[in-house]
């Protein structure tokens, strides 16, 4: 339960670091954009991840190709995002 606690206390100090950090210099949309795709990334179940695979897996309809990753590189990546 402490760890709970301790998690929560230090998600309130970043979310008012954040907006401490946005009052002296507003955020741009390239670093909002990264924002909400680690938001999105965060927020992915099972189901959620298979079809990120899925997608980053499949080539494009302009020829690029499909980057050949395993789910332990999906969940390495969302890992690394994550801090």
């Amino acid at each position: 339960m402490n760890n709970r606690i301790d998690a929560r206390i230090a998600a309130i100090a970043d979310a008012l670091e954040r907006k401490r950090m946005e009052q002296e210099a507003p955020e741009d949309d390239l670093s909002r954009s990264l924002r909400e795709f680690g938001r999105e990334l965060a927020r992915l179940d099972e189901p959620g991840k298979a079809a990120l695979l899925e997608r980053l897996n499949t080539p494009g309809e302009d020829g690029t190709a499909g980057l050949n990753l395993d789910m332990e590189a999906i969940e390495r990546m969302i890992g690394e995002w994550a801090q």
